[in-house]
């Protein structure tokens, strides 16, 4: 069969998902906006912003869409716990603890990186949603793999039945199948909104979303192209995950198309100088999104992308003839987090009383 000409009907797509386990622990669908000021201001594409900061899942973001298969997956095989793992400041672990809460289990979270004397951001949303937080100062998210499952034995031997989240492992593609499912949505609003995208712009960090958008896109025959930037990875290493993820999650649904390397589009050129470091392109670019459109974005992912596309405008790879969709991700808490760096206090006067 001709992989390239298979396409299928957002009908035939949904009745694929639902066959699979799922609990649905977000607000869905989200807006998608316009964003006519932030347009203007930069003298470009028409703008839509896909408001997945909105999923409600205490504070909302793309890793909702994801948790709707996980806790599914979680709930069909028995387990009472669940175990994820990420930076300190990690916006997945923060909705994986508020799912659990959801769901009556318990959250254990194997948070990398050294702890300040404040607890903000996510890492205090996580405190109160009452996870179990177990620190590991001096690791990765590769190497802090083993601690999953050493908390998994520990559980496991206390009586527990823990379902560990690996996002490098065969968990990861429920992220994937999030963003297919993200896709159909999107294909709706377009109609309702008379929307014809030519590109949606998306934060890639570990690939699963861009994959879910760009085998969406592909299953659907759109002719939307799916531009990833990348927050840490080089485009060789996130166009062969986004690649192998997309042909698995089409073989588990039983679908007979095939996302090629040449048609995974990733730039790595916006980086910087780490995860997380926050630059005058993240500065600007959040400054403006809340200036136009009070749109807020977090520096780590949607304050970095909004920064690359703010300067792919200005070269001119995106023009008036485009419609852009970008797609934020959600992770505002990280913005309580990185306060020193954001603000500019240039808007504050002191009036001194007698």
């Amino acid at each position: 069969m001709d992989h390239e000409s298979q396409i299928y009907s957002r009908q035939e797509i949904r009745s694929r998902l639902s066959r699979l386990p799922r609990v649905p622990v977000g607000l869905l669908p989200t807006p998608l906006q316009e964003c006519p000021r932030l347009s203007e201001a930069l003298g470009g594409p028409r703008i839509l912003v896909k408001r997945d900061d909105m999923t409600g899942l205490a504070f909302g973001g793309n890793k909702t869409r994801r948790l709707d298969f996980v806790m599914g997956d979680a709930k069909q095989r028995g387990c009472d716990l669940i175990i994820a793992g990420a930076p300190l400041q990690s916006n997945h672990c923060r909705q994986t603890a508020a799912a659990a809460n959801l769901l009556g289990m318990k959250a254990v979270l194997v948070l990398f990186g050294k702890m300040g004397d404040e607890m903000q951001g996510n890492l205090l949303l996580d405190d109160l949603l009452g996870a179990e937080i177990v620190n590991v100062e001096h690791a990765d998210l590769q190497s802090v793999r083993r601690f999953f499952y050493e908390q998994e034995e520990k559980y496991r031997r206390n009586g527990y039945n823990p379902y560990v989240l690996d996002t490098l492992g065969p968990s990861g593609h429920f992220g994937v199948l999030g963003y297919v499912d993200c896709t159909m949505e999107l294909s709706k609003q377009f109609e309702e909104q008379g929307v014809t995208a030519t590109h949606i712009v998306t934060p890639v960090g570990s690939g699963g979303t861009q994959a879910g958008l760009a085998l969406g896109a592909k299953l659907l025959g759109a002719s939307v192209q799916v531009y990833g930037v990348s927050i840490r990875k080089s485009k060789e290493e996130l166009t062969s995950f986004i690649t192998k993820k997309s042909r698995d999650t089409a073989d588990m649904l039983g679908l007979d198309v095939v996302l090629n390397p040449e048609e995974v589009v990733v730039d790595d050129r916006y980086v910087g100088p780490g995860y997380g470091v926050v630059t005058d392109v993240e500065r600007e670019a959040v400054r403006l999104a809340a200036r136009t459109e009070a749109l807020m974005l977090d520096p780590t992912y949607s304050g970095k992308v909004m920064g690359a596309l703010i300067d792919l405008v200005k070269k001119g790879r995106f023009g008036p003839q485009d419609t852009i969709v970008f797609l934020h991700t959600g992770g505002t808490p990280i913005i309580f987090a990185k306060s020193r760096a954001l603000a500019s206090g240039t808007g504050i006067h002191v009036i001194a009383q007698a």
